[in-house]
């Protein structure tokens, strides 16, 4: 298209039509043509600066901004779209600072405090988000973009009844937006709302079909986890998310210019990152880590990508050469920091949990980057050299599920320091409201994992052992309804339900030694809850799931010489739970055996994993340098 000045504006809806089909290149090139056409178009510049800022092009879209904001010193849109740059770019206080001008200046728009939540939010400050999200409802109460917000800020509180409130709002205002629906759907099943849950079961087979035909998807990969889905469909969700942050990062990278060297070292630099570094399962369990590395053949550096509490501080100060907190940069400037610090391997710990940031791995920072402890790997888009896990998770016959090579730990993936975590002093029975002369069954996982079939099945047990009682954990009263009910409609007695509070970890290990015996859950089993009743001495009792997730309490059991406590179906697992029940000699010498066993096995030897993974990240180094 040639460019003259009439036709500026056909030249900009050209790039639109282009960025929405995917040519980028096409967009650009149509921006810059009806620039060229007409420097001083405001518009033309606001879009290239727009179009830039979208594509990480943060260095190229601020001076356009920049350029525009003598001529139009109020208006809001310019302000916002720079406020957002300066927040990705990590300078949060002077996009808050920007966006509070906006919404002085210009107070019956609402989306300006939106942003500000949205910032306080991902600063951790989650109070003042919510505030300002209310705020905004003040303003528009039919704002589709603060119910939603608060939905997803009341859902990662595990305020589920909140959440839902608001994304049932949301979703009266946009009812087809994916994403709100799919998280909506998440909140049922985290209150074990399965009726509900079961109602958003058509959209939620919507969104699987689009992975698997190779398009984006509202369902992330560590709520496919929890859905009773195919592998080849939990892996192409995986897959589609792994392709967007692949897409997105795509000329940054090439900007970047990260270069690699591989040639052979006496100390190899690896670096752990994480948004898990405070008191969460993966800083307990990985806390032995970090100063076992040999430090003859290793530095050892820390990238907290979420702020650590002191837990986290202690630990990663003690036992690591360097810790970088990643929270405050921008993706760009994060995968910057770890280049500069000449890390030769880089282990991602967080994959796509909460507040994890897949986008730095996506820049390549490293020279070989490792995906660790992620059931929910991502696939391809050159995002990670390799999976570690091991025999049992990752089997050989699932391998062709994977575009990365998988590296396996000798017995288990699944580190931990458990000879070194402190276990409180113990209770009683009747101070955790049990009765003293039951047997008492247990399962101490989210919610969430919990599923109907297998809490249908829990029921069933109950029935074939009526002087049981089973002991869930709770963490808010709808879940206690929720399955109450569920009791009820099942024909069981809810009395016989028993709901365990939140404790410190200590105090939870102590009370463990009160039941008798865990019921696992299926598509993703307990993995730090199955841990921590083993190491306890309480017998576990799992059904062998299809995928990652859902084979770590198997691998576990059959680590510490006790695959009999694996079955393959839920009749079986039924059975033996009831058989267990009532031949107590039984029990008794699974208990005997667990006790002797976990002081013995692989399963809980720190120091063997150590040495494994040492083993890992120096042949991926040997394997580069040979060539």
């Amino acid at each position: 298209m040639t460019a003259t000045t009439t036709n500026v504006g056909m030249l900009r809806q050209s790039a639109r039509i282009a960025e929405r089909d995917g040519d980028f290149a096409a967009a650009e090139r149509d921006l810059r043509a009806a620039l060229a056409a007409d420097s001083g178009d405001g518009s033309t510049v606001f879009a290239l600066a727009d179009f830039l800022a979208r594509s990480g092009r943060f260095a190229e879209a601020e001076p356009l901004y920049s350029r525009l904001l003598p001529v139009f010193p109020n208006e809001p849109a310019l302000l916002n779209s720079l406020a957002v740059l300066l927040n990705k770019t990590g300078r949060q206080r002077e996009a808050i600072e920007l966006w509070r001008k906006v919404h002085i200046e210009h107070p019956t728009l609402a989306q300006p405090l939106v942003n500000i939540g949205l910032a306080l939010r991902a600063a951790g400050d989650a109070t003042a988000a919510v505030a300002h999200f209310e705020q905004a409802l003040a303003v528009d109460p039919n704002l589709f973009e603060a119910h939603y917000q608060l939905g997803v800020t009341y859902f990662h509180a595990k305020r589920r009844d909140e959440a839902t409130k608001h994304l049932e709002a949301a979703l009266q205002i946009k009812p087809d937006h994916a994403r709100a629906s799919v998280l909506l759907a998440q909140a049922y099943q985290g209150v074990c709302d399965w009726a509900r849950f079961e109602r958003m079961a058509p959209r939620l087979r919507r969104e699987v079909d689009r992975a698997v035909a190779g398009k984006p998807c509202a369902i992330t990969p560590w709520f496919a986890l929890r859905l009773a889905i195919t592998r080849p469909q939990r892996r192409a969700i995986e897959a589609a998310m792994a392709a967007q942050y692949a897409a997105a990062a795509g000329s940054v990278r090439q900007r970047l210019g990260f270069t690699r060297n591989f040639a052979r070292k006496e100390k190899l630099t690896v670096g752990y990152m994480s948004a898990d570094f405070h008191r969460h399962p993966i800083l307990l369990l990985t806390a032995g880590l970090y100063g076992r590395h040999d430090r003859s053949r290793f530095r050892v550096h820390a990238y907290p990508v979420k702020p650590p509490d002191d837990l986290g501080t202690t630990i990663l100060s003690r036992d690591c050469d360097k810790v970088v907190d990643l929270s405050p940069l921008s993706a760009e400037d994060a995968a910057r920091a770890i280049y500069a610090d000449g890390v030769d391997i880089l282990v991602d710990l967080s994959g796509y949990n909460q507040f994890a940031r897949p986008e730095i791995v996506a820049l390549r920072p490293a020279p070989i980057q490792c995906s660790y402890f992620n059931p929910a790997a991502p696939l391809g888009g050159g995002l990670y050299d390799c999976v570690i896990a091991d025999p049992v998770v990752i089997p050989p016959e699932h391998e062709r599920d994977y575009r990365e090579p998988i590296e396996r730990l000798p017995h288990s993936f699944f580190i931990n320091d458990y000879p070194r975590m402190p276990i409180g002093p113990g209770s009683t029975r009747a101070a955790e409201g049990l009765p003293e002369d039951r047997f008492v069954f247990c399962n101490f996982c989210s919610p969430d994992k919990v599923e109907a079939p297998v809490f249908q099945r829990w029921m069933n047990i109950l029935r074939r052992c009526p002087d049981a009682v089973l002991w869930l954990f709770a963490v808010e009263p709808a879940v206690e309804t929720n399955l109450a009910g569920a009791a009820t409609a099942a024909g069981i007695d809810p009395q016989r339900l028993h709901f365990a509070k939140r404790r410190p970890h200590p105090d939870h290990l102590a009370r463990l030694k009160l039941a008798d015996l865990h019921l696992d859950t299926r598509t993703y089993n307990g993995s730090m809850t199955a841990a921590d009743g083993l190491w306890m001495g309480l017998p576990l009792l799992t059904q062998i799931g299809d995928a990652f997730g859902g084979r770590a309490a198997a691998m576990m059991l059959r680590v510490l010489g006790l695959p009999e406590l694996v079955v393959d179906s839920l009749d079986a697992y039924e059975e033996l739970a009831v058989v267990l029940a009532h031949d107590r000699a039984r029990l008794a010498d699974v208990r005997r055996r667990l006790e002797a066993n976990r002081l013995t096995s692989p399963l809980f030897d720190t120091a063997h994993y150590v040495r494994g993974l040492e083993g890992i990240y120096e042949r991926l180094w040997a394997a580069r340098t040979a060539g």
